[in-house]
């Protein structure tokens, strides 16, 4: 009977060795083995910030553990300073301010008096006031301040929303030329 062991390892030389029935009517069987010293050519050390992945923490805080025989979650042997099982105000408190506070808040954006009278002159053409909506010279001004006074106009400053500006100005010439006629009626 003939049985072939091979041992390696990284510090020794591998060393491949056949035992037969001889070898195993020893008692103690001594082999010598050669130790290997490997050289490397280069080292990289580099540096790795390990984080642990702790998840939701507070599922680990509100573990509730038991008194078993070798732990307590409780030092007996210490005078109980306070209220053993009492609440957590900051939590309650961190829990209510979540309720009250939905996302960011609408970022409201000011605009000055006098923008949509600058972007609708820039915008549209003089012959649009003077022809498509009958105006005269002097009432222009008069018209695009009126414009300005309604709160939807603040949304027609955006330079995408030309074609809306443009209904936008003449459903207003609708309604102030209505004004004015009444006011030139009286």
């Amino acid at each position: 009977m003939r049985l072939t062991w091979l041992i390696s390892s990284f510090s020794l030389k591998s060393k491949k060795i056949i035992l037969t029935e001889k070898d195993f009517n020893v008692l103690l069987l001594t082999i010598k083995l050669e130790t290997f010293i490997n050289q490397l050519k280069e080292v990289v050390v580099k540096k790795i910030e390990l984080k642990p992945n702790l998840g939701k923490i507070q599922g680990i805080i509100d573990t509730k553990y038991f008194d078993d025989k070798q732990s307590s979650p409780i030092n007996r042997t210490m005078p109980i300073l306070g209220i053993e099982n009492g609440m957590d105000f900051i939590r309650i408190g961190k829990m209510i301010g979540k309720l009250f506070k939905k996302g960011k808040p609408n970022r409201v954006e000011v605009v000055q008096y006098g923008d949509f009278s600058k972007k609708a002159i820039k915008t549209m053409k003089h012959s649009f006031f003077t022809n498509t909506l009958n105006l005269k010279e002097d009432e222009i001004g008069l018209f695009l301040i009126y414009c300005e006074n309604d709160s939807k106009s603040k949304s027609f400053l955006k330079p995408e929303s030309q074609f809306e500006l443009i209904d936008f100005l003449i459903a207003k010439y609708q309604e102030f030329k209505k004004i004015t006629t009444i006011e030139n009626e009286k």
